[in-house]
Parts: C-alpha cells; structure tokens; sequence
C-alpha cells in the first residue's frame, strides 16, 4: 500500500538543510560496540571518539545526517536513532524500530527524511531536525525487485539509487516524485550482488550501489558491485547508459565517487579467500564515454595493509578494503578494513590529489575491527 500524501517539505525540517563540513565519521562494525564515531581530520587526526550508552547487538549500516544532530543504524532486525553531537557524542537511542529484513539506511540530501532498505522493498520516513524519526511516509514503488541489495543517496541533490537482483536490477529515483517512474537501464544489466566463485572460494558480494551527482566534466554517473565486477555508466536525462564493467579479477568490497576529479575508487581482495593485503584500493578515471576497464587500467592504486601477521600458508591476512567513503572537506578517502582472519587495524585515510596520487594519513585505531561501512558527520 502507498501513502499519497505528503507534507510540504518546508514543515518536514524547518531548520537549517545546509550541509556542514565534515568533522568525522560514524563507523559500523562487525564486533562489538559496532557502532563508533571519530571526530577526525588529517591534520589534527583523531580529537575524540564516542560510543552509544546504549549498544546495538549486531554489526549493521551506519548513516549521519549531513546537517547534524543525528546518527541512524540499522542491525538484527532494528531501526535506530541516536542523537549526536560532535563535542558531547551520542545522546540517548530515540528510536528503536523493529523492520523485518532491514540491510541499510541513508538521509536524504536536505536531511528531511530517511530512506531504510529491507530485503524486499524501501521505506521513507519523515525526519526532522529537532525530534528526529517521524511517521512512515511511504513504502514506495520500484523496477528493482528479488533481493534489494542496497541504496545510496546522490551527494549533489535529489535523487537515489537502488541495486537488486531482479527486475531492472539498477533504479535511480528522485526525492520530488516518490510515486513517479525511475531511471532506468534500457536493456536489463547483470544483477547486484551476486556471489564471487573461484578455487572453491564462495564469497557473497555486497551488491553497493553508488552515484556520482555531477562530476568535474559535467557528467553524472551510477555504478554498482556484483562479484568481481563494478559495473558503471552514465546517467542522462531520459534513462541510465548501459553499464560498462571495471573487472577488479577478485572479490569486489567497496565502492565511491570523487566527482571532482572525474574518478571512482573500486576496493577489491588481491586472492579468491578475500582476505590477503596488496594494492587493492584503485582509482579509475571517468571518461565521457565508459569503457570496459581491466583492474591494471587504474590511474593509481594503493595497498590497504592490515596487522593481522600470519594465518596458516597466509602471511599477509586481511585488509581487503570492504568500505569506501569520498570526503570532499579533507580531500580524503577513509576505507575501512574487513577483518581477514587476524587483522585487527580498522581503518586508512588517503589524501587524494587532482591528479589521483594517494597519500596516506593518520588514523583513528580504536575501532572494532571488521568495517562494515562508514558515513562522515
């Protein structure tokens, strides 16, 4: 069923939508706490980091509200809310709500409502900036059906996208036309998330899904992650371009734009067990016109080392990159580390240059190890 009616978007948040600079990230993890926050840059490095008093009980999808205030979680089952604050950390859990199949969260980009994925659909909830977590609004319509994969908001606006494993696979909707019909891919692409074979290895893929808003070119584009392949085109005004693919060869983790340099980080495993350290973190460049793209096509890459030591026959365990998050504040990619077999080193925070150098930072070391994903506040 679909609500139709919605209120004006002035009521839903009447503060400020302004977005605010960075000054940290949110971090979900595969261990408890699970859920942890780092007032970070690079220059001053980790200030201080913060805790909710009240803890999830299972490692889930974090998300902060760019105009402040709030952190969503969504794990075991449950929505929550947490109010936030930069200097004093979480605040009471506002909201604990029980959604069958929950996977991710995300913000809208005025901050005025919430988008929650669940394994058959998406919900949108009011949001506003002093209450936190209103009404359900809507559980709306897509082209994308079986297993919702994932759903990201774009950074420049309006719109989101969905990945599945049915239907059109691939959906951008926008925020202005709930009910409307999305974008879509003229002939239906592969499906997200499908799980990555090799050597007897069976590793399942996220299915992320991401858009660029509108890049230094004058372009935008989506992409999204299925086994070893990230698959990424062009959106334009009347429909998403058919996807070309960057083969990454191993297991692909995770994914993001850096639209002001016309590039997209792709984070991979270097074996089939996805567990071994090497230069799996590369930037690749955007051209007008995607192509089909090999994992030694990169403009650079860079070697997500983890502290794990040796397991067995393996002595380069963990770092494969399974979170990646574009910074535009710090000019900073901060990736976080899947847990391997003994790596217990949770984060990297690179330095990107215009012309895709990487740089490595300081970095927050206190976090549960095994990054499930990472949204800056």
């Amino acid at each position: 069923m679909f609500n139709v009616s919605f209120p004006a978007k002035h009521s839903w948040n009447p503060l400020s939508k302004e977005l605010q600079d960075a000054v940290g990230f949110v971090a979900g993890s595969h261990f408890s706490p699970y859920l942890k926050a780092h007032v970070y840059t690079p220059s001053t490095g980790v200030t201080a980091s913060f805790q909710p008093a009240t803890l999830p009980t299972a490692a889930g999808h974090a998300t902060a509200r760019k105009q402040g205030r709030w952190v969503a979680f969504v794990a075991g089952g449950y929505l929550s809310v947490y109010a936030f604050n930069a200097s004093t950390g979480f605040g009471s859990r506002s909201s604990h709500v029980a959604i069958t199949g929950v996977s991710e969260c995300e913000f809208s980009h005025d901050g005025s409502m919430l988008l929650v994925l669940t394994a058959s659909g998406y919900q949108i909830y009011d949001f506003n900036h002093g209450t936190g977590l209103g009404s359900l609004l809507t559980t709306a319509a897509s082209s994308v059906s079986g297993t919702l994969k994932s759903v990201a908001v774009s950074p420049d606006g309006g719109h989101f996208i969905l990945s599945g494993t049915g239907g059109s696979m691939i959906e951008r909707r926008s925020f202005d036309d709930l009910l409307g019909s999305g974008l879509t891919c003229s002939t239906t692409p592969p499906a997200a998330g499908a799980t990555y074979s090799s050597s007897g290895y069976n590793i399942a893929s996220k299915g992320l899904c991401k858009l660029s808003g509108v890049c230094a070119n004058g372009k935008s584009y989506y992409a999204y992650t299925s086994s070893r392949y990230c698959y990424y085109g062009l959106v334009n005004a009347d429909g998403l371009g058919d996807p070309s693919v960057i083969d990454m060869v191993y297991v692909l983790q995770g994914i993001d734009f850096i639209p002001e340099y016309n590039m997209i980080a792709v984070g991979a495993a270097t074996d089939p067990e996805g567990r071994s350290q090497g230069a799996d973190l590369r930037l690749f460049a955007l051209s007008d016109t995607p192509t089909d793209l090999g994992r030694s096509n990169n403009v650079s890459n860079y070697s997500c080392t983890g502290n794990g030591g040796s397991a067995g026959d393996d002595s380069n365990p963990g770092g494969a990159p399974w979170s990646v998050e574009w910074i535009k504040s710090m000019s900073s990619l901060i990736v976080g580390l899947g847990y391997g077999w003994n790596n217990t080193r949770p984060f990297h925070s690179i330095a990107v240059a215009s012309n895709g150098s990487l740089t490595s930072q300081s970095y927050p070391t206190n976090n549960p190890k095994g990054v499930e994903s990472i949204d800056w506040f």
